[in-house]
């Protein structure tokens, strides 16, 4: 689904911007980039590294230099967001969620021009160690 937006010339010297088309997808994008703006948010672990014992086998597991899982819906010019995160421990995953709904919310606003309607943030990592593993020479 794509919105389109129209902005009003603000006087008579502002020129016209006529439509703006923002994809599901660039606002996903968006999202997630907004999303790592707070430093207790990162992604979720990817493939091998979600099973039990896998973060071992392929290097995937939970980072919070990672961008979240983001999906965005579009229902009449408001933007509904799912997104999959980790949170830094000890941080309160409550508090992180909270703020980082309150965030998004004023972040794509400024960002898209679009209001949020629902923010929904599935937390599926605690990150506890956030220093990269020695590497072999």
């Amino acid at each position: 689904m794509t919105v389109f937006t129209e902005r009003p010339a603000q006087d008579a010297w502002t020129p016209e911007l006529g439509v703006i088309r923002i994809s599901e997808q660039a606002i996903a994008k968006v999202a997630a980039r907004a999303a790592t703006e707070l430093p207790d948010v990162g992604g979720p672990a990817r493939g091998l590294a979600r099973m039990p014992g896998g973060d071992m086998l392929s290097g995937g597991g939970a980072d919070l230099h990672r961008q979240p899982k983001v999906v965005a819906h579009l229902d009449e010019g408001q933007i509904h967001l799912d997104l999959v995160v980790s949170v830094r421990w000890p941080a309160s995953v409550l508090q992180v969620s909270a703020s980082l709904s309150e965030h998004l919310r004023q972040r794509m606003q400024q960002l898209t021009g679009l209001q949020v309607g629902e923010v929904r943030v599935a937390v599926a990592d605690l990150v506890t160690e956030t220093v990269p593993a020695a590497r072999v020479r």
